[in-house]
């Protein structure tokens, strides 16, 4: 999880403002992270320390959206909507052993 001190926040979070307001599409977010991690490693040096860290930050950061946004949002739509799966299968997907 990113933790960082509310008042580390601010000059990040005007920055990354500024650079979404030219984000229109997944490719342009996908460019933008690349490039923010890429900048990340010059700044600091090419290593693996370094390398791991941008993979470490970029994979986290996935990660923590994943559970903390889009997991509670598709509970949200199977609340609203119904679940895509089966009564049976999501059942058996809880159960203790392999079921035939």
């Amino acid at each position: 999880m990113p933790h960082i001190p509310d008042s580390e926040k601010p000059p990040i979070d005007i920055r990354v403002t500024a650079l979404a307001n030219h984000i229109d599409t997944k490719s342009h977010l996908n460019y933008a992270i690349s490039k923010l991690l890429e900048a990340y490693v010059l700044q600091h040096g090419v290593c693996y320390d370094n390398l791991d860290d941008a993979r470490s930050a970029a994979h986290g950061a996935g990660s923590e959206f994943e559970r903390v946004v889009l997991g509670p949002y598709e509970d949200f739509k199977i609340n609203k909507d119904g679940n895509a799966y089966s009564e049976e299968l999501l059942h058996l997907a809880h159960a203790d052993a392999c079921v035939r």
